[in-house]
């Protein structure tokens, strides 16, 4: 386990949580790259070494409402396309 620093940057937060969440090492691989590359573009919004104690609950929302609208932007949404809709027998 790699000590962490204080005050703890983002780039360490993602460090560590690859490393000691059993959950993250137990995905599949493609996840864990969709899981890499939403951390890249995290990381690439605020940069690697932005504290994680100054990130408010406001911008954090802020985030993840661009992750999730570039996510349905790419055809990754919750939401069926039109190909898969279920259609009346």
């Amino acid at each position: 386990m790699v000590p962490l620093q204080n005050p703890l940057t983002l780039e360490q937060l993602w460090t560590h949580y690859q490393q000691e969440a059993a959950g993250y090492r137990q995905n599949t691989k493609r996840t864990q790259d969709d899981k890499r590359a939403a951390a890249r573009r995290l990381l690439a919004f605020f940069s690697a070494v932005k504290r994680v104690d100054l990130l408010t609950a406001e911008r954090r929302r802020t985030v993840c409402a661009h992750s999730a609208l570039g996510a349905r932007l790419a055809g990754r949404a919750g939401h069926p396309t039109r190909a898969n809709k279920r259609r009346p027998d």
